[in-house]
Formats: C-alpha cells, sequence, structure tokens
C-alpha cells in the first residue's frame, strides 16, 4: 500500500499536486496499491475525482485515523505546510517515508528518504547521513501526456503563438502586464492565457484581451501539453511549468513568484534553457521582461538555444524515481 499526501489550496499554487499526480500515474502503471490523499479547499474543487481522498492530513488526529486504517508500506509526502511532527506521525506508520523538497524547508525525519526532483536537486547542501538522498533533473515528475513521447519540434521564423501562465494563481495582478508586454512586442501573435483555479482577476484579463487572444480556464494535463506544443515562445513562472515546458521543447522566458523557484530558474539558465527576468516583485521587471521581448523578437538562435530544455528532461523521472523508493 502506498500513500501519496500532498496539497491543492489557494495559498500553495499546483506545482505539489501536479508533481503528485505524475507520481500517483506511475503507481498505478505499475499496478501497485496507491492512494492519493489531498488536503484542498475550493481551489482544487475542479480536480475532485474517485482517485482522490480530500481530508486535512496536517491534523495528526485525522492523520493518525487514517494512517492506522491503511498501514502503507512507503509514504510519499509532499508539502509547503506540514510540520515535523506530521512528517515523524506518518513515519512512525509507514514502512519507509520519502519527503520531496525543494530547498530544504525543514529538517526531515532522520532516515527517511529525501527526494528533490529538480534541476538544482544536486546542489541543495543535504546531510547524506541524516536522510537517504535521490535529487537531480533525472527524476523530474511529469504528468502522463508528457511522460508519453512528444513530437519534435523545429524552431520557427517567428514568434506567431505565446503561451502565458503564473500558475495556479496570479497573486500579484501580472497576466495583464504580461499580456500588454507581449502584445506590443509581438503585434500579430495569437496569445493563449492560462488561468489557475485560484484567479481573481479574470473579468480583468478578460477585459483587456484581444481577438487574437485566448483565456483557457484550468486546463487539465492533456490540453496543458497540446497548448504547449504549439507554443513558439512561453512567458511562465518558475515552477514545475518550467519542466513540462523543457519537455515540449518550447522556448521560455521565466520570472520568480514563490523563493522556492529559484534554484529551478538558475538551474535552467545555466543550462541556457530559459531566459530569466528575476524576481516578479522586483523594481524592473516590467523593463526586464521588456527587454526579453525585444531578445526573442527576431532572433530565432535565442530560441533555438532554449530548445536546451529538451535534452534536460526525458519523462522517465517518475517511474526512475519509483523504482528506488520501492527497492
Amino acid at each position: 500500500m502506498i500513500l501519496i499526501f500532498t496539497e491543492l489550496l489557494s495559498s500553495t499554487g499546483l506545482g505539489h499536486f501536479s508533481r503528485c499526480s505524475a507520481l500517483y500515474d506511475a503507481c498505478k502503471e505499475k499496478e501497485e496499491t496507491v492512494h492519493f490523499v489531498l488536503h484542498t479547499d475550493e481551489s482544487g474543487d475542479f480536480y475532485k475525482n474517485d482517485s482522490i481522498i480530500s481530508i486535512n492530513w496536517k491534523d495528526s488526529e485525522i492523520c493518525k485515523e487514517y494512517l492506522d486504517k491503511y498501514k502503507p508500506d512507503l509514504s510519499i509526502v509532499d508539502s509547503y505546510l506540514a510540520d515535523l511532527n506530521v512528517y515523524e506521525l506518518i513515519q512512525r506508520r509507514s514502512k519507509q517515508l520519502v519527503c520531496i523538497d525543494d530547498d530544504s524547508r525543514i529538517v526531515y525525519p532522520k532516515g527517511s528518504i529525501l527526494f528533490n526532483p529538480g534541476i538544482h536537486g544536486k546542489s541543495v547542501p543535504y546531510d547524506p547521513e541524516w536522510n537517504r538522498i535521490i535529487s537531480g533533473v533525472e527524476y523530474v515528475l511529469l504528468r502522463k501526456p508528457f511522460r508519453e513521447e512528444v513530437k519534435e519540434r523545429e524552431t520557427s521564423e517567428n514568434v506567431n503563438r505565446i503561451l502565458i501562465t503564473t500558475g495556479g494563481d496570479d497573486r500579484w495582478n501580472l497576466t495583464p502586464v504580461l499580456l500588454r508586454k507581449a502584445r506590443n512586442a509581438f503585434p500579430d501573435a495569437k496569445i493563449n492565457i492560462v488561468m489557475g483555479p485560484s484567479f481573481n482577476n479574470k473579468n480583468d484579463i478578460i477585459k483587456i484581451s484581444d481577438s487574437m487572444m485566448e483565456c483557457i480556464d484550468r486546463p487539465d494535463a492533456q490540453n496543458m501539453c497540446n497548448l504547449m506544443l504549439e507554443s513558439d515562445l512561453a512567458i511562465s513562472a518558475g515552477g514545475q511549468t518550467m519542466y513540462e515546458l523543457a519537455r515540449c521543447g518550447v522556448p521560455m522566458i521565466v520570472f520568480e513568484v514563490a523563493a522556492n523557484q529559484r534554484g529551478n530558474m538558475e538551474g535552467f539558465v545555466k543550462a541556457k534553457a530559459a531566459y530569466s527576468v528575476g524576481d516578479a516583485s522586483d523594481d524592473g521587471f516590467s523593463d526586464k521582461l521588456e527587454f526579453a521581448l525585444g531578445e526573442f523578437i527576431s532572433s530565432k538562435v535565442r530560441r533555438t538555444q532554449s530548445l536546451n530544455g529538451k535534452e534536460l528532461v526525458d519523462g522517465k523521472g517518475a517511474v526512475r524515481a519509483l523504482e528506488l523508493f520501492l527497492g
């Protein structure tokens, strides 16, 4: 029995849910018995289905009751919010605990597996004497459509389609800024705007949209993959979406909306797989974005360099990771 614990809240975005979904699918494909345990609020309503058990597992009493019922062989926890005592509770009632981490958020229970499936994972100074460490871009967790073979793409002569995504929410009202800058740089391009479940500014975005802009509300994994594959350029927050864009070979301009995205962005920039415009809350962000878009207007060379992401991410990370967890 495998239990996967994560959260999908208006304050946390979609990244943890996306990568846990990838692990869940990999478990099902290996015919493992697995339950997906999700702490969610109204932002997660559109994901609810029979495979998801919605409980506040970060409440120790609720979690204890659930663990005692299922007695898991393996528990996997991916959380921005869970306290150490919850991890310790899960570890005591599981044969093995895997803690998914981005940036050494806390000191996880001794003897657990510490798993960082990111391009910067090997650079985080974890203690191998305290935890077993599994890290690196080869373990990136991608949802099912991105794990399958994706079509090869050639760099277009011009930027005809642009994808804009800030993640599960748009807490800083960035999308209107991104839209205006993208339209000024590429007046004839088709622009697709992805709106997540916690967007509070949907009406504002729709109001400034023109006939060559389309707002896509909460696309599923397959639709998101299709949007990426038809895009010549993406403007994206620097989280899990970068790995999906890399898998599809999409040139990208990325920005930080959460501190735990910084390592991912730095790794992609170092690999010449993305162009970073830094922290979206910094002064001068708008000017940096305008400059970056200018770099992509006529530079097919710049867009070709960004295809390096395709070489980084092969889509097999979830299977590799699960084999190690179960081995």
